[in-house]
């Protein structure tokens, strides 16, 4: 029982992150659905255009977003363990 709580835990620490940073990229002055977020994500990865994409959804998604939220999810985990070896 014991294993099962330390892999759960242990799950739980890997994917609420990247939850958080998926989650970030829906926050700012311009609203973007999912669908638009994951059809920008999907065309700048795979090269497949689902649906007509307008210039400004990519330049806002991937141009600013993006890097933001990387940069600050890079920040926090640089501050972690900062703490940790401190």
């Amino acid at each position: 029982m014991r294993a099962m709580q330390r892999r759960i835990f242990a799950l739980l620490f890997l994917i609420a992150p990247l939850a958080i940073v998926f989650c970030s990229l829906f926050v700012g002055r311009y609203p973007l659905s999912m669908s638009q977020i994951l059809d920008v994500l999907v065309f700048k990865v795979s090269g497949i255009e689902i649906s007509p994409i307008p210039d400004t959804h990519i330049t806002i998604l991937w141009d600013i977003r993006l890097p933001r939220a990387l940069l600050g999810a890079l920040v926090g985990a640089s501050l972690a363990a900062s703490g940790t070896a401190f």
